[in-house]
């Protein structure tokens, strides 16, 4: 039940979404297991650590552990969300990257520093976040920078088969999505 559940919150999430011309949902998606790993980030509030560097902060995203990675999946990607600023609500606004899960059933996905394009070895660009103001630069992500504001901050984490060819979409075979904080 709990499978089939997942499979229509799935279908009804990507029913609307730009995201949903990037993957087609496999039958079965499985809900992963995610949680933070990274110091002080606790789902409640985002660290000090975890704050846009504009802001005071360190602007580091947070670590994952990623567990019930589905057999099929070769690559988890993170998405991250400001659900309070309609332009960087979805789809990864604050950025997205992946990981080769090299046929894992769990991966510890490392923490990635704001408006970079270098990332940890290991971790690849998935789309830069969606974020246009003079004082952001460009980069992969982009920590929360609400200015204390209590915006809500998400992450969305999916177990996915990426394809050899550019000409055959991704397949979504689990999904995760959870509050990472407010600031």
């Amino acid at each position: 039940m709990k499978k089939l559940f997942l499979g229509l919150a799935v279908a009804i999430l990507f029913g609307g979404c730009a995201s949903s011309l990037k993957y087609i949902a496999a039958d079965e998606v499985v809900e992963l297991d995610v949680e933070l790993a990274g110091v002080g980030w606790n789902g409640v509030k985002v660290p000090q650590s975890g704050i846009a560097k504009v802001f005071g902060g360190q602007g580091m995203s947070p670590e994952l552990m990623v567990k019930n990675i589905p057999a099929e999946a070769n690559a988890i990607v993170v998405e991250y969300n400001d659900l309070d600023y309609p332009p960087m609500k979805e789809d990864g606004g604050h950025g997205a990257y992946f990981v080769w899960t090299h046929g894992e059933q769990s991966v510890l996905i490392q923490s990635v520093a704001e408006q970079i394009y270098e990332l940890p070895e290991g971790v690849f660009i998935e789309h830069r976040h969606m974020a246009h103001h003079e004082q952001v630069r460009g980069g992969v992500y982009l920590a929360p920078g609400s200015g204390g504001k209590n915006h809500r901050y998400e992450v969305v984490v999916k177990a996915v088969h990426k394809p050899a060819s550019k000409k055959e979409k991704a397949v979504l075979l689990g999904i995760k999505r959870f509050l990472i904080g407010r600031y």
